[in-house]
């Protein structure tokens, strides 16, 4: 681990760079209390990147909060992630009711790439939102 730093509240990326970090003593999880895998389904269903989760998953404390999020999962992985999880809790939103948000509104502005954070902040400056 690199000098004077603490053990991470949280830690975003890829599986491989994570493990990466891991293996060269360069990141400690120990300390780590959630541990939250984004796209599932897809990190699962490979088994090199299962591989890396389940390796980082190791160096995890036992104790800790598992969430495992996917808009698709097949039942294969369905049975993959119950067994990085106890006594899980799983919402499902049918094809039926899909998710929608009400009100929102979605505008396309095109610009070139050296105007897009110009943009983006009167947008913000000038737009009422919570």
């Amino acid at each position: 681990m690199l000098k004077g730093l603490k053990p991470p509240h949280i830690v975003v990326g890829t599986p491989g760079r994570i493990l990466q970090l891991v293996k060269r003593k360069e990141l400690d999880l120990s300390n780590l209390q959630i541990f939250v895998l984004d796209e599932c389904d897809k990190m699962l269903d490979e088994t090199d990147m299962r591989s890396d989760v389940q390796a980082i998953f190791k160096q995890t404390p036992h104790q800790k909060q598992v969430m495992m999020f996917s808009a698709t999962m097949s039942p294969e992985v369905k049975n993959i992630c119950r067994k990085f999880m106890k006594n899980p809790f799983e919402i499902f939103i049918d094809n039926e009711g899909k998710l929608t948000l009400h009100g929102l509104k979605q505008y396309y502005v095109k610009l070139e790439e050296n105007e897009k954070i110009r943009k983006l902040t009167d947008l913000l400056d000038s737009l009422m939102f919570n």
